[in-house]
């Protein structure tokens, strides 16, 4: 089978729009702020609205991709999410705008759950890992290009162009998974919310890769909004983010020889010595600190696919990581918050020093019970 490049820059620029989704508000809070006269922290619930769907209906999810197939459901996501873009142009009262933000989770749910599935089976065997990659990178590259788009956008139009140009820009992408994407084999659909997560969690192969990722996202957001100011170097915000993303790419590329659990345990153990770096007055060990960081996502992503061999498969556990990863952001922030308030900044990096190892003896135990398919 020979790798299907164009349907996988395809997806991956509609995971550069789905990321969009939550950074379209969270770089906007501002001006939401003065629309709606609320704080800013106030409007900022915007922003985790979307994250909440994820935690609540993440195994949901991919049991209804396993079931109605990755084209139909990526379909239907991104029309979904275009209607509730162009909904929002209006600025509609803060509590409708709510309503659309909880609902627009849902779409960006079966995005992350159908198209990283989808893009496993558009890749050939030896290029899997390095598609999984690129595939890992898109919430830190939509990241980069907002931050000089949406200050555009704001300028030209304010909410409404930003808002609209997002929702175009569903619709086209929607056309075109219509037009390239294969259709999908189906399996039964099963809703019962505690059999789901009970299967799911009791099968290595399907949460391995989300109780892993668990730990970075727990690790990376929280890490990444305090430590410039920790280590008094606030220049390295933008620097820090882009050497994970060098990694996880390098990550990629490694896992066609080391095998995605090895590189996974690789990502563990640098954070943890740069941790300890850090904790001995060593301020570059923090860059130590994001390579591994790099490439722990790299390989929980691409141990969807090594461990999984049908999109049904994939869906499942892709639907695991979309809310394993959402508990860790929601959680590592004010963990943070109040470690860093009441220990001041050695507490943080212990605490990542101990999730940092959780992490790794949790990749580790799976790794001694489970045989990659691939």
């Amino acid at each position: 089978m020979r790798s299907d490049w164009v349907l996988i820059a395809l997806i991956f620029v509609i995971g550069i729009f789905a990321a969009g989704q939550f950074i379209k508000v969270s770089l906007s809070l501002p001006q939401l702020s003065a629309f709606y006269g609320y704080g800013i922290a106030e409007v900022s619930v915007l922003v985790s609205l979307v994250g909440i769907v994820s935690i609540v209906f993440g195994l949901v999810a991919g049991n209804i991709v396993a079931a109605f197939g990755a084209r139909k459901t990526l379909c239907a996501a991104l029309l979904l999410g275009s209607s509730i873009s162009i909904l929002q142009v209006f600025l509609p009262p803060i509590w409708v705008m709510s309503i659309l933000r909880f609902i627009e989770g849902f779409s960006h749910l079966a995005v992350v759950v159908s198209a990283p599935a989808m893009m496993a089976g558009a890749a050939s065997e030896r290029a899997r890992p390095i598609a999984m990659a690129l595939w890992a990178t898109f919430f830190g590259v939509s990241f980069a290009l907002a931050t000089i788009i949406v200050p555009k956008l704001l300028d030209i139009g304010g909410l409404p162009i930003l808002f609209g140009v997002h929702g175009i820009g569903f619709l086209v992408l929607a056309a075109l998974v219509a037009l390239r994407a294969p259709y999908s084999n189906y399996s039964p659909l099963e809703l019962r919310y505690l059999r789901t997560h009970l299967t799911t969690y009791s099968t290595p192969n399907l949460c391995a890769p989300a109780l892993g990722f668990v730990f970075y996202t727990f690790i990376y957001v929280a890490l990444l909004t305090f430590l410039p100011e920790a280590i008094d170097k606030p220049n390295w915000q933008t620097w820090l983010p882009l050497l994970a993303l060098i990694a996880t790419m390098l990550a990629g590329w490694l896992s066609r020889f080391w095998g995605t659990f090895r590189i996974s345990l690789f990502g563990f153990s640098l954070t943890v010595v740069g941790g300890l770096g850090v904790l001995q007055g060593i301020d570059f060990a923090v860059w130590f600190m994001f390579i591994g960081l790099g490439f722990i996502p790299a390989a929980q992503f691409a141990m969807i696919a090594e461990l999984n061999g049908t999109e049904g498969e994939r869906a499942k556990a892709a639907g695991a990581i979309a809310q394993m990863g959402n508990v860790g952001t929601a959680t590592g922030t004010p963990v943070f918050a109040v470690l860093l308030l009441w220990g001041g900044t050695s507490w943080i990096f212990l605490s990542i020093i101990a999730a940092s190892c959780l992490g790794y003896v949790t990749v580790w135990l799976y790794s001694r019970q489970i045989t990659p398919i691939t």
